[in-house]
């Protein structure tokens, strides 16, 4: 466990293992927690990494900066920094929207990338009203809870390690500032610039992005394809560890 500091914030990370290096990104009110799962097989196979996004888990939390673009570039300094590049990029959600912003800003770190449930190219417009209940939401411990069940319906939600998800959700002070980021955020007309090879993996029962959107953003770039995971909400690093493992092992670009 290290600290990297880019100049303006200092992002917790880890790197394990041995092999090609393999980056985890993770997605909004979340943390590298949500890689846990999967974290000891995949360094078998690979020198991985997982990190905190700014405003999340360990990582500073300061008062700006919470922009896709700003966190990419984050990410990109943390890469050149270790000397992990090219790198196979897996991102969840949010985490999948900062890994497409890097491959088009930085295409020299990115070898391929895994995306999951990612935020679609387009952003994830929300009314001003939605956006004030997410505040809301975000300072409830309960409702916070109950919305985290949502988006992982396989997860056991009795257990100290779902617990342990929802305080970090509560800690996450990025978490409002990146839902208004990702509802400007928009890559439509860049897609087509992007040449590196990519998985995107959808859950079939996935209520806060829908496959259409995910699925017109993969029809966009060059060399992505798309899975369907059947019986899996949002949220695949938890509810379905094993499925995604094999699914990063197996994808050769």
């Amino acid at each position: 466990m290290a600290e990297f500091d880019t100049g303006e914030v200092r992002l917790w990370y880890e790197t394990e293992g041995g092999g090609p290096p393999l980056m985890l990104v993770h997605g909004n009110a979340a943390s590298s927690r949500w890689w846990d799962l999967v974290w000891a097989p995949l360094t078998r196979n690979y020198t991985v990494t997982r990190m905190d996004l700014r405003g999340f888990g360990r990582s500073d939390k300061p008062r700006d900066g919470y922009t896709v673009e700003q966190i990419a570039s984050d990410l990109a300094s943390l890469a050149r920094e270790q000397g992990t590049f090219p790198a196979r990029w897996v991102g969840h959600s949010l985490g999948g929207a900062v890994v497409l912003q890097l491959c088009l800003d930085w295409p020299e770190l990115v070898r391929d990338m895994v995306l999951i449930d990612p935020a679609p190219a387009d952003g994830m417009p929300i009314t001003e009203e939605a956006l004030e209940d997410t505040e809301r939401m975000s300072k409830d411990r309960e409702v916070t809870r109950v919305a985290l069940e949502a988006i992982s319906p396989r997860l056991d939600h009795a257990t100290a390690f779902f617990d342990r998800l929802v305080d970090d959700a509560m800690d996450a002070t990025g978490w409002i500032p990146m839902v208004r980021a990702l509802t400007h955020w928009n890559i439509v007309q860049r897609l087509s610039e992007i040449r590196n090879p990519a998985l995107i993996l959808h859950g079939s029962n996935d209520v806060l992005v829908p496959a259409q959107r995910v699925g017109e953003m993969a029809s966009r770039m060059h060399r992505a394809t798309m899975t369907l995971i059947p019986e899996v909400g949002h949220s695949l690093p938890v509810e379905d560890p094993k499925r995604l493992i094999q699914e990063i092992e197996n994808f050769h670009s």
